[in-house]
């Protein structure tokens, strides 16, 4: 009896440390926070509209977003944490939608820009939304921390 009690515990033992363990090997179990800081906002009028992306097919495209956030920016800045969020590759779009219509307003000849906008890697654009490959970043820990300026 003692020998069939020790062969389950050490069947049960290693069974449990499989599950612990998985995700260490599987990285795509692991999940992690992202801590946003937006700066230089030219006011604190309407919301900051923030969407993390997962690929080059979605990225830009509304309704697409793998999380959107809507904040209210304060001091002309923003912080937002984003949690629950599996290792792996993402990219950043926001803007700063100062009079609260859901739209990124462009002015003249949609080169003027009436409202801030930003990437992750604080990619510059010209003239159009720049590629999923340029702003990407990969979260690969618990805790990740990025800034972007505002343009």
């Amino acid at each position: 009896m003692p020998k069939i009690l020790s062969i389950k515990l050490i069947i049960f033992l290693s069974l449990t440390g499989i599950f612990l363990d998985a995700e260490e090997f599987n990285p795509e179990l692991k999940k992690g926070i992202i801590e946003i800081h937006i700066q230089k906002l030219r006011n604190n009028n309407g919301y900051v509209r923030i969407a993390l992306y997962t690929s080059s097919d979605t990225f830009c495209k509304k309704g697409k977003e793998f999380r959107a956030i809507v904040i209210k920016p304060k001091e002309k800045k923003v912080i937002v944490h984003i949690s629950e969020i599996p290792f792996g590759e993402y990219a950043i779009a926001l803007y700063h939608d100062e009079n609260n219509d859901d739209k990124f307003n462009k002015g003249l000849f949609n080169i003027v820009y009436r409202e801030r906008f930003g990437f992750s890697n604080n990619i510059r654009p010209i003239f159009t939304s720049p590629e999923f490959e340029k702003t990407k970043f990969f979260l690969g820990s618990e805790f990740q921390s990025i800034t972007i300026t505002a343009q």
